[in-house]
Parts: structure tokens; sequence; C-alpha cells
């Protein structure tokens, strides 16, 4: 963990704050989860890819790989809460209420990480992005 820890204080400032960002998102699904299957999907997947960031970090050592977690787990999540907000979260919520912000909030989220995500890997692959 030590390791992890040292690589993410290489990392520009920005990148700590985008990090900070999802935590607090994600973790905000604890808020939610007694009355809203979405929330209890989204720690799942949060705890989830938390542990094969983890394992993945053992097996390589970069942690620009942990967006490969994050492909594997919040590539489903994502496209399943869009068709929920598509479908019968949009019916549902018609007026603004905290769990519609914060499933817009987590939808976004993840939207803008996975591009991100998706870029490293290929960078990593193609040997341009932290391998130590």
């Amino acid at each position: 963990m030590a390791e992890i820890d040292l690589q993410m204080a290489t990392l520009p400032p920005l990148v700590g704050l985008w990090v900070n960002w999802m935590m607090v998102v994600f973790m905000s699904s604890i808020c939610f989860v007694r009355r809203h299957i979405e929330a209890r999907w989204a720690l799942a997947s949060f705890i989830c890819s938390m542990s094969l960031a983890i394992l993945i970090f053992h097996l390589w050592g970069n942690i620009h790989l942990f967006g490969l977690a994050h492909l594997i787990l919040w590539a489903p999540l994502f496209i399943y809460l869009l068709m929920r907000f598509k479908s019968d979260l949009e019916k549902k919520y018609k007026s603004w209420s905290l769990f519609k912000i914060w499933i817009i909030m987590l939808i976004t989220t993840i939207g803008v990480s996975l591009p991100f995500d998706i870029r490293d890997i290929f960078l990593v692959i193609q040997g341009t992005k932290g391998m130590h």
C-alpha cells in the first residue's frame, strides 16, 4: 500500500481531487442503500473495484492500470444506471430529490472517469505511461 501512496503522490493535484470526488460520490451511496437498488449496486461496484484495483496493482505495480478495474466494474454499472434512469427513475423522480441529484452525479462521474481510464490503459499498453 505504501507503493500505491508513493505513486499517487506523483500525480497532478487535480487528479488527486478527482479521486477524492469519486470516493465521495460512490461512498454517498450509503445514504441510499436501504431504499434504492441502484445505490446497492453502486456501493458493491465501488468496493469490488477497489479490491480489484489493489490486485491489479500487485500484479503490475502501476496505478495507471486502476482504470482496468473501473472499466470492468463501472462500465456495466454505468449502462445499468443510464437504462434505469431513462426508464424507471426519470418517471418515478420527476421532481428533484437528494437521490435523483446523487444518481445524476454518479452517472456523470462515471461517464467522465471511464474515457480517462481507457486512455490510461492504452498509454500503459503502448509503454508511454508510468511503468514502475
